[in-house]
């Protein structure tokens, strides 16, 4: 899944502890690697030319070392603003994932983290990985450690068991065929989406033993691929609970889906991944689905465009929104539909149907109708982009 990789390098100390680890990538079937170095014009005046030619000099030295490992390596040097550059290049060299430096907490956190990382993480339709360490200061200097000497060594993986997870389960499938030592998997039942007493006692115990069944399955699946694996299932804030869990069984590595809880529906920043990705002193992986929406013939062959297109995948959305002709302002909920999926990266399905008799078998009263995976969430009124995000991700 992982073929490429672009490295964001500053010649900081950070440099040198995020390239130590790419020989593992290599290991983990990395093969490609692009050094990219973005020379800041906001910052430089009439300077930009020579650093620029300064940093291409420094660049090649590091192509040189990375080649080393067996990586296919080459370097790039840029004139622009970090975050958008970063952003720019990552998606015109089809890089897989973005991989680059964040001070460790504590340090300078919210100007150092709040600028190229936050942006990065915020606006990237790919995954990103963010090299965290420890900061020793020096006076006027730092330098940073490595909290393990490996990258794979004991990896901490969030698993909220939703579609989006399911983007997931080929990277842990090729992770764990080439390099996997000691997996967790971890789900976190959140507290704040139980409500009442005793009714939400019962429904937690019941949500609980559903998703430690869903955990052991994984488990097992994974299993002989992988010298140890282990599942925990907690309950709290998903976020404080991902770092504490990593803290407690000194992970290497923390995994873990951009839309991995509800909060990140208003955005990454503020969400459980950004949060983990903000406080966290290891490296963090943040996994982003890639787009992969469809949209499918309206009226023929109903059925058969969705099986073709979904073929059978858990992880893979079908919407259907139903509409007769004659009504011209029932075209905006499709339209809505597919600016949600596209904005939020949901794999998805869609078709508009029309057809009549479609749309009676479908059970539909009242058109506009919005149906996601054969259940009717919406039907007689046109909700908004909110009441789509809400009717997508709770599913």
């Amino acid at each position: 899944m992982f073929r490429s990789v672009l490295f964001a390098v500053d010649f900081s100390p950070y440099t040198e502890k995020i390239l130590a680890f790419s020989g593992e990538l290599a290991g983990a079937g990395v093969r490609e690697a692009i050094l990219l170095h973005v020379v800041d014009a906001r910052h430089t005046g009439h300077g930009v030319e020579e650093m620029k030619e300064q940093a291409e000099s420094r660049i090649e030295t590091l192509v040189e070392q990375t080649r080393g490992v067996g990586l296919e390596t080459r370097g790039l040097v840029v004139v622009g603003t970090p975050a958008e550059e970063i952003l720019r290049v990552a998606k015109k060299e089809g890089a897989s994932f973005i991989y680059l430096g964040g001070h460790g907490h504590g340090f300078a956190e919210r100007v150092l983290f709040g600028n190229v990382i936050d942006r990065v993480l915020k606006h990237a339709d790919r995954s990103v990985l963010v090299h965290k360490c420890r900061i020793h200061r020096e006076g006027r200097s730092y330098s940073c450690e490595n909290v393990h000497d490996l990258l794979f060594e004991n990896v901490l993986v969030a698993a909220d068991f939703s579609h989006y997870f399911e983007s997931l389960r080929p990277l842990l499938e090729e992770f764990l065929r080439s390099c996997c030592q000691r997996l967790t998997l971890l789900h976190i039942q959140d507290e704040g989406d139980l409500w009442g007493l005793d009714t939400g006692t019962i429904e937690s115990e019941k949500t609980a033993e559903q998703n430690l069944k869903k955990l052991e399955g994984l488990s097992s699946y994974l299993q002989p691929h992988c010298e140890f694996v282990e599942t925990k299932l907690v309950m709290g804030n998903p976020a404080s609970s991902m770092l504490r869990v990593a803290s407690e069984i000194d992970a290497s590595l923390l995994i873990v889906g951009a839309f991995a809880h509800k909060e990140s529906l208003e955005g990454l920043l503020g969400g459980a991944a950004e949060e983990v990705a903000r406080q966290s002193e290891l490296p963090v992986l943040v996994v982003k689905p890639e787009p992969t929406n469809k949209v499918l013939s309206g009226n023929q062959n109903v059925g058969e465009s969705a099986k073709s297109v979904v073929g059978g995948d858990e992880g893979f959305l079908l919407v259907r929104v139903y509409s007769t002709e004659i009504c011209p302002r029932c075209k905006k909920l499709f339209e809505l539909v597919k600016e949600v999926l596209e904005e939020k990266g949901i794999p998805a399905g869609v078709q508009h149907i029309t057809d009549a008799k479609a749309i009676a078998d479908a059970g539909i009263i009242a058109s506009p109708a919005l149906v996601i995976d054969e259940k009717i969430v919406a039907s007689g009124w046109i909700p908004g982009k909110k009441e789509i995000e809400r009717f997508l991700t709770r599913r």
